[in-house]
């Protein structure tokens, strides 16, 4: 049934000639006479003009009431072509030429470099690369020497850290901002992985009571860091030991492993284009566990900052017990470790704070780190502070200056093979968001797939000089792009001054308190503690992502990094679960002389067209939240079909019992002898007057008993007079299903759909969908379900929907079918004859035999 209307439609737009507008849903097409007649466009004289640039306009609309039916009679839908994946693979195969010209667009799609060094403009960029670079590079200094503590490695293993890696990043990677390098929560995260193959090498060599032989392999040659223990007492390890230089070269080659196979996993996730699980990574859950690891990265630091030592502890509830010992063995406190670290954290803070306040004044910030680390050198050196008083420094480092390749002790891999796969996902997590940002605030394209390949290259190729895994670091990529970073060649400048000290400097750097260091990192952490401002931010308006933040940060806390993040995305999809599992479903008006139709509950001036009822379901409809859908449609609509019946056959039964009961004491009165005795006349009449009351009283009883209630009008409820043999009409006669937040329905879906619709029938209401996407129609197709209900109850948009019920008066449709079995699971025919023959059947299959 085709229905000619025109509806007002009120919207904002420019004030621009009807001419100029630009119909992008109909591309390549010239519009005719009467195509435009259809886009009519009149001035609205009493708009509320608040703006000049921006004015009220009345457009009418003229076209059919389309049914899905109706609509893709005069407009077909193209069917997509199901191709299965050997079909995909051999076409793409095909596709594949080994041309000179693909070769060169392979290798420029996997080395960046080749595609931007060559355009590379040396007036106009150069000069800013050298100055960004420059700055950067004097930061990563400090901050390389610091961040390798926290993984209990040696100052040199994070100036290595902060070299290597950001030349390979320059080659393969596409962030033009991107400062990679030394991160402190990957740093804490690798040293957590380091302790566990220790704890199994400590084991292995107290079993066989041979002391450990290590060659010496680049790196340092001696130290005297007596600032802490990488395994707790207790281990085992008090048979045999290593001596300080003999562990740190250790470590380094543990670390050494872990940032290649954190490499070869984030390499195998880009050649399999994977960059999408990041998607997992919600930023309330990323921001969470980064300020949760600021706690195990602050803890970590009290050894070096008290000079106790201190051992590290890993796994479930580390912190409680390093605190715990920290505070019974607080009276061996190194004094004058204590009041270096206190003065370098109190002028760090005080700096820091000014900087915030004066950075509108301030182009670059001060290399305060730098300066704080060459005053304390001076000050332990001159005074001899570590003979004289204790004091931890960093000790004789290698002047070698770079290392050699080596390869790393593959048969550890299995020990941490877990704790690599975590730190690639949150490296990678963590990088890639600061690519996006900076991409976006620069305007360029960045590529995550392409990323991934850059950090697995960085990590498995740095993995060969005694480099532990890096990441992108926020504050020098701002840094970086605050500086005026135009292109990579910035990134590649920054290792330069790296370079100088590994050469020239390193052994200026054996007289460094590793308290400084533990200061600097501390102070680093201000903005991570910042973070707890989220959690009254979230709480106002997303009370799901507050409690995702707080339980990541708690976990991240109380149970350990890795276990902490697992926790933090098994929530965060848990949440997604509940989010849908119960969805918001509303009951929808009509905006008056308009197409509108919006919530009752938000809009008062939506308005409710009567005897009609329109429901929207704003989620999927799948497994989780089929049946949360009907019962919820139940209840808004105030017409709950099975209730109804159950009503209606309690009815019937109590007016069967009556009717009996009535036919009883009928047939008892009969039978009486009609003749009086002599004596008794008076006493017989007095008899007959009162079985006939009580046959008036049973009638009485009857007629309340079949007399349908005022209450079941008001609610729209169906009930039945046997004795007058019809049917009373309810208020409501069709309920519109509103489908256009629906963005998926799966099979259970489906039967809830069967079951809705036949349940409504039994009360003589009709059901009928709007709005259904093109793939919920096809699946609506291949299951079978249309062969059900038909086109001609699918309508194209809700106004459709609401103008076809409204004209017909409400009666159901002419192709109304009853479903069968709707407890039935919904059958796939992926034939797909028979999905072509779905259609027909629309219009063949009669209705009048099918009424409940």
């Amino acid at each position: 049934m085709s229905i000619d209307y025109r509806c007002r439609i009120t919207c904002i737009m420019p004030l621009v000639p009807l001419g100029s507008l630009n119909f992008n849903f109909l591309p390549n097409r010239t519009f005719g006479d009467k195509e435009m007649a259809a886009f009519e466009e009149v001035r609205d004289m009493d708009a509320d003009l608040h703006s000049e640039l921006r004015k009220r306009r009345n457009v009418y609309v003229s076209r059919p009431a389309y049914t899905e039916q109706s609509f893709q009679h005069e407009h077909e839908e193209t069917i997509k072509e199901q191709v299965n994946i050997a079909t995909r693979v051999r076409r793409g195969c095909g596709k594949m030429s080994l041309s000179c010209n693909t070769v060169k667009k392979f290798f420029i799609s996997v080395v960046p470099i080749l595609s931007w060094l060559p355009e590379y403009d040396l007036k106009g960029w150069l000069l800013s690369d050298i100055i960004s670079g420059t700055t950067v590079g004097i930061f990563r200094i400090p901050l390389g020497m610091a961040h390798a503590i926290l993984a209990d490695l040696s100052p040199i293993y994070g100036l290595y850290t902060s070299f290597f890696p950001a030349l390979v990043y320059a080659i393969f990677g596409t962030s033009r901002q991107l400062n990679i390098g030394t991160f402190a929560v990957v740093s804490i995260m690798a040293g957590t992985a380091i302790d566990k193959v220790m704890d199994e090498r400590m084991k292995e060599l107290s079993q066989s009571s041979v002391g450990p032989t290590v060659p010496p392999v680049g790196g340092p040659t001696e130290a005297s860091v007596t600032y802490g223990s990488s395994s707790p007492p207790g281990s085992g390890g008090g048979l045999v030991s290593f001596t300080p230089a003999e562990e740190m070269l250790e470590r380094a080659k543990i670390g050494a492993l872990l940032a290649m196979m954190v490499g070869l996993i984030q390499l195998t996730m880009g050649i399999f284009r994977l960059g999408f699980v990041t998607c997992y990574l919600a930023e309330p859950l990323v921001r969470g566990f980064t300020s949760g690891a600021a706690f195990h990265v602050f803890t970590s630091q009290f050894n070096k900052l008290f000079g106790v030592p201190v051992p590290r502890y890993s796994g479930p509830f580390a912190l409680p017990k390093t605190y715990k010992y920290l505070f019974t063995h607080i009276n061996q406190t190194n004094v004058c470790a204590l009041i270096n670290s206190f003065l370098v954290v109190l002028f760090l803070i005080i700096v820091k704070e000014l900087q915030d306040r004066y950075k509108d004044k301030l182009k670059f910030p001060l290399p305060t780190e730098l300066f704080v680390i060459i005053m304390s050198t001076v000050a332990s050196y001159t005074g001899n502070l570590s003979k004289k008083y204790g004091m931890p420094i960093v000790g004789e480092i290698s002047s070698s200056s770079l290392p050699a390749p080596f390869i790393p002790p593959m048969q550890y891999a299995h020990i941490i093979m877990s704790d690599a796969f975590v730190i690639a996902i949150v490296g990678f997590s963590i990088s890639v968001s600061l690519t996006v940002i900076f991409a976006k605030r620069n305007k360029y394209e960045m590529s995550s797939n392409q990323e991934l390949l850059g950090y697995g290259a960085s990590n498995v190729l740095s993995g060969f000089f005694f480099c532990y895994p890096c990441s992108g670091s926020l504050s020098r990529t701002l840094l970086q792009d605050l500086a005026g970073g135009k292109t990579q060649i910035a990134g590649i400048i920054s290792t330069i001054p790296i370079l100088l000290v590994l050469f020239l400097l390193t052994q200026f750097f054996e007289a460094l308190p590793v308290g400084c260091l533990a200061g600097i990192v501390v102070v680093a952490l201000r903005g991570m503690f910042r973070q707890f401002r989220d959690i009254k931010e979230l709480w106002k308006f997303s009370k799901i992502d507050c409690m995702l933040w707080i339980v990541t940060c708690s976990a991240v806390i109380l149970l350990g990094v890795d276990i902490g993040l697992g926790v933090g995305v098994a929530v965060a999809i848990f949440s997604i679960v509940i989010r849908t599992q119960r969805p918001k479903c509303c009951i929808m008006g009509n905006i008056p002389e308009t197409d509108i139709y919006r919530d009752l509950s938000y809009y008062d001036a939506a308005v409710e067209i009567p005897s009609i009822k329109i429901y929207r379901v704003n989620a999927p409809v799948y497994f989780a939240n089929a049946e949360f859908v009907k019962q919820r449609m139940y209840s808004l609509t105030g017409i709950n079909p099975p209730k109804i019946l159950q009503e209606r056959a309690k009815e019937e039964r109590k007016e069967a019992s009556n009717q009996a009961k009535y036919n009883k004491n009928n047939k008892n009165s009969n039978n009486r002898d009609s003749t009086p005795e002599d004596g008794q006349e008076l006493q017989t009449v007095s008899a007959d007057v009162k079985t006939n009351d009580d046959i008036e009283d049973e009638t009485e009883i009857n007629t309340e008993a079949i007399t349908p209630q005022n209450s079941s009008l008001e609610t729209g409820l169906v009930r039945t007079n046997n004795h007058q043999n019809h049917r009373s009409t309810s208020l409501v006669k069709t309920i519109i299903m509103d489908f256009g937040a629906v963005s998926f329905v799966d099979a259970m879906g489906l039967s809830t759909l069967k079951v809705i619709i036949a349940d409504y029938e039994k009360v003589d209401i009709d059901v009928v969908l709007a709005n259904c996407r093109g793939p919920i129609r096809a699946l609506m197709y291949k299951s079978g379900f249309l062969d059900l209900i038909g086109l001609d109850k699918i309508y194209v948009t809700l106004h459709d929907a609401v103008l076809h019920s409204v004209e017909s008066g409400h009666q159901l449709l002419s192709s109304r079918r009853s479903v069968p079995d709707p407890a039935a699971v919904v059958m796939y025919r992926l034939n797909s004859t028979e999905a072509e023959e779905s259609p027909e059947l629309t219009e063949d299959v009669a209705s009048p035999s099918s009424e409940v």
